[in-house]
């Protein structure tokens, strides 16, 4: 736990100290040597010890002279002086003039010392439970500063009308701030590849932090309050008025990293930044825009790392489905969609490409709503087993690029195809023998990672509960159980490679623990993967 040096120009001394005390017992784990108090400065910087005992007459440098200079610099140490009786008086008046706990009286005599250790170790414990009690605080002040930070943004968003009146409103002189509000968001890539949200949520942090230092030359001064939800990060940074923000270096910045981060570790963060305002009063609308302007990467040749610096403002005509596209729309859903769905698509992507978020908001609404009146108008249930995201718009925040985006549409349109050519004959809309093989494959395209239900529902545009009831009733198992089996099937293919071993196998097929993949598996087959592979001749 502890941390003791020792400083004596005598190596019989220093090493009858070293197990003279039962050190552990007493709480140190750790002792180092040095010989005289010139060594001792040097080792006492780098180590920073938490005690330190050390005769008072050596060579090169005294023990006194050494302490003289340590102890400015290490405030938390304590230091005890062998001396013997011939110096008893010179170390009792360096004792009083302070910077030194307790001495030692060489020949030692047990019991005394070991109450002056004892005494030592004592005062060290309480040092660090002061210590630790002041982190907590600091961090529950930090935690509860942060918490209202958030608490003000989401009051923002949720157009609450007390935001303007808030704690972290009356904890600040606002009147002498100017603020950027801005927002990240988290695509998954088109991979499927996904990462966590303490994953995503690092990297956010760890760029914020890095990047201040480009905005002004004391990161300090200014102040960041964030607020997450969803897949999204609501940020605003708050300057002191009197300081000038380098926005363009920050910009810049920004852009470059989030390049960077995107070709090193996949996860695809757009930013969506407002112009610099000294009017708390213009956050709602500011932030509304930048909802919105997180399409713009859409229309961006950049679009895997693209900034949007300044919200869009200027009114364009909304771009509308043509009538040959409102035809061929319903061609699609009324006969084989996947005859025309293709040229349905290449349409869509001629209309879009020059579009703004703004207008593609209208078009997809648009979209969705004929989609919509064709199932209510053949007697084709939607509400309670389709996903809301669909019908809502907010399945257009899970998209890159527009073609993943037009793609995903296309899917949307043949399923409910599907669902028209059903009703003709059966009343249930599932196709069992299509919708289960496509979870299946989803689950393997994706097998290292976590794909909850709620994961499989926005993909395939379901409902969760419903989803969830589905499975119960046409496979008599929960989806948690059809996704072991699917993970379990596929490591019994890779416990066929003699190469690869069973650990390695577990962890490819998205168990981050081998006790648990153990225990699955055999849940699963009714054997272990050992027993298996052996089955298989190969062991």
């Amino acid at each position: 736990m502890f941390k003791l040096m020792l400083v004596e120009d005598e190596p019989i001394i220093r090493e009858g100290l070293k197990y003279y005390f039962d050190w552990e017992n007493l709480y140190f784990t750790t002792i180092i040597e040095a010989e005289n108090g010139q060594e001792g400065i040097e080792l006492a910087l780098k180590e920073r010890p938490d005690l330190i005992i050390t005769d008072i007459r050596m060579p090169v440098l005294n023990g006194l002279d050494m302490i003289e200079q340590l102890r400015s610099q290490l405030p938390n140490s304590l230091f005890v002086i062998l001396t013997g009786y011939s110096d008893f008086e010179y170390a009792k008046r360096a004792i009083q003039l302070g910077g030194i706990t307790e001495y030692l009286l060489k020949p030692l005599q047990y019991d005394i010392s070991l109450a002056t250790i004892e005494k030592c170790s004592s005062q060290l414990l309480e040092q660090q439970q002061l210590h630790l009690h002041k982190l907590s605080i600091e961090k529950d002040l930090i935690l509860h500063e942060q918490f209202k930070a958030s608490d003000f943004i989401r009051s923002i968003l949720t157009e609450e009308n007390d935001w303007t009146t808030s704690q972290y409103i009356e904890s600040l002189n606002i009147e002498q701030y100017s603020f950027s509000p801005f927002i990240f968001s988290y695509i998954p890539s088109t991979n499927g590849h996904r990462v966590t949200n303490k994953s995503w949520h690092a990297t956010i942090n760890q760029l914020m932090h890095e990047s201040t230092c480009q905005l002004v030359e004391n990161a300090s001064e200014l102040k960041l309050a964030t607020y997450y939800w969803k897949n999204k990060m609501y940020g605003l940074i708050l300057c002191p008025t009197n300081i000038k923000m380098n926005v363009e270096a920050w910009r810049n910045y920004i852009n470059d990293k989030l390049q960077k981060i995107y070709k090193d570790t996949g996860i695809f963060l757009f930013l969506s930044q407002s112009e610099i305002t000294p009017h708390l009063s213009e956050l709602q609308q500011l932030f509304k825009l930048l909802e919105i302007n997180l399409y713009q990467r859409y229309f961006r040749a950049e679009n895997y790392y693209a900034l949007i610096t300044t919200p869009s403002t200027v009114k364009k005509k909304p771009i509308q489905l043509e009538d040959n596209e409102k035809q061929l729309i319903l061609q699609c859903l009324q006969q084989d969609a996947s005859k025309s769905i293709e040229t349905l698509k290449l349409q869509f992507t001629k209309q879009l490409a020059h579009a703004t978020p703004e207008s593609l908001l209208a078009f997809m609404q648009e979209l969705i709503s004929i989609t919509v009146r064709f199932a209510h108008k053949n007697n084709i249930q939607i509400e309670g087993i389709y996903n809301d995201r669909l019908f809502n718009l907010s399945f257009l925040d899970d998209f890159i690029s527009l073609e993943h985006l037009i793609n995903r549409i296309g899917e949307w349109i043949v399923q409910l195809n599907r669902d028209y050519s059903n009703t003709h004959r059966e009343s249930d809309l599932l196709r069992d023998d299509q919708l289960f093989p496509k979870i299946e494959q989803f689950i393997i395209d994706n097998i290292d990672q976590d794909i909850t239900l709620q994961m499989v529902a926005v993909r395939f545009f379901y409902n969760p509960s419903y989803l969830s009831r589905l499975f119960k009733q046409k496979l008599n198992k929960n989806y948690s159980l059809f996704q072991a089996e699917v993970r379990i099937k596929y490591a019994q293919n890779c416990l066929s490679d003699p190469e690869l071993s069973v650990a390695e196998i577990g962890n490819m097929s998205g168990y981050r623990s081998y006790k648990h993949f153990v225990k699955t598996f055999k849940l699963v087959t009714n054997m272990t993967p050992t027993v298996y592979r052996k089955q298989l001749g190969l062991m």
